[in-house]
């Protein structure tokens, strides 16, 4: 991921979760997926990580973690966030090169 789509990306989910106030939690996650995504192992640790990707199913019942959690994975992933699946559809994925995550 290059500099230039972390950072609209992170704008993006900036303005989104104060859109959203409904689902405020998962772009809290997003955003910090995204910055892992883009710092790599520079950001945060490698047990944080863990957490974060296991979140979901260790806390299926808590539905801030869990919101959390898939925010997580898809700014991980260089998913364009959930908001268009709403209507059924998939958000665009971006191809990031495993290289370029260790900025």
């Amino acid at each position: 991921m290059d500099k230039a789509t972390f950072e609209h990306e992170m704008n993006r989910a900036k303005t989104f979760q104060g859109l959203e106030t409904d689902r405020a939690e998962y772009w809290i996650g997003y955003q910090r997926g995204l910055r892992r995504a883009y710092h790599g192992e520079s950001f945060g640790t490698a047990e944080e990580h863990a957490l974060w990707l296991g979140a979901s199913d260790n806390y299926g019942d808590d539905p801030i973690r869990r919101a959390r959690a898939e925010g997580y994975r898809d700014g991980l992933e260089g998913r364009a966030g959930r908001e268009g699946r709403k209507g059924g559809q998939e958000g665009r994925a971006y191809q990031f090169d495993m290289l370029s995550l260790n900025h």
